[in-house]
């Protein structure tokens, strides 16, 4: 069955077309029910006529596939080889290098983390500079649903950045941009939030901001040195005794970790094929 054959016809610009704005949709109750649908994990070099064959027993029957896994785009929708992942990073953030070191956002990286606690060792740590740690902590309670050690939250708690520093500027050469990734003499890298006449408020901020230093925007090429550079931040998201609970997640690890989520879909019970094409028809002959 070709999908766009069942699309309603409509009249566009005098000509006949059809109408592909016209969308059916899966019931909730049909989405969520897990004997309706198989789990599949796509590999590299699965395609979808191709895997419709296999499944389906006809390459015909990809639009099913897109159908139940609600695909509207059939390229940018699936996932992507190494190297259009690679060509789509170059594209959006310059270089795959770049996307490589641009921090998106901050997440409680608890994998990292396996340290346990006693029952002491939590409560000692309400005592210490260290106290505010104990909310990333969780109790395993024994059957008299009491504590008896401490373990990490497996939460995936997130915040927008580490920290926002105004810093102030001079010897500017260029326009620095909004956005753009800012290089602060050698390694420490930080992003533009803001542009004023003589200063820069920066997030996502690696390493220290000093006085003295040249700071070169990566997208603008502009130039100038730090003049001032404020004793506290404006804003402080992760306390300095948090930051080893926390884990910068960048442009590449983010847009993979997306990329990943695409391989995992579902494949409508072959059973439900017939039907589902009965449907289909019905409901596009509206």
């Amino acid at each position: 069955m070709n999908y766009f054959n069942k699309l309603p016809t409509i009249t566009y610009d005098g000509q006949l077309a059809k109408n592909l704005l016209a969308r059916a949709k899966l019931s909730d109750e049909t989405r969520d029910n897990r004997l309706v649908f198989q789990r599949y994990t796509m590999n590299e070099l699965d395609r979808v006529d191709v895997l419709s064959n296999y499944y389906y027993d006809s390459p015909g029957y990809s639009w099913l596939v897109w159908f139940s896994n609600d695909i509207i785009d059939p390229y940018y929708d699936m996932p992507m080889t190494e190297i259009d992942f690679n060509r789509y990073l170059e594209a959006k953030y310059g270089s795959v290098e770049v996307s490589m070191r641009k921090i998106e956002f901050y997440r409680f990286d608890w994998i990292s983390i396996d340290t346990i606690l006693t029952p002491q060792q939590f409560a000692e740590l309400g005592k210490s500079s260290l106290g505010k740690i104990r909310k990333y902590y969780k109790p395993v309670l024994d059957m008299n649903l009491i504590p008896v050690q401490y373990v990490v939250d497996q939460k995936n708690y997130t915040v927008a950045t580490n920290r926002i520093e105004q810093i102030t500027i001079n010897n500017i050469s260029g326009t620095f941009v909004v956005g753009e990734e800012i290089q602060v003499s050698g390694s420490v890298y930080a992003t533009v939030a803001s542009v004023g006449n003589d200063y820069l408020i920066c997030k996502h901020i690696v390493g220290g901001l000093l006085v003295g230093n040249i700071v070169t925007g990566q997208t603008s090429s502009a130039r100038a040195t730090i003049t001032l550079v404020p004793a506290q931040p404006l804003t402080q998201n992760i306390d300095i005794n948090e930051v080893i609970y926390w884990k910068p997640v960048t442009a590449f690890e983010y847009e993979n970790e997306l990329n990943e989520l695409k391989k995992e879909i579902k494949l409508l019970d072959v059973r439900f094929k017939s039907q589902a094409e009965s449907d289909l028809k019905r409901l596009m002959s509206r």
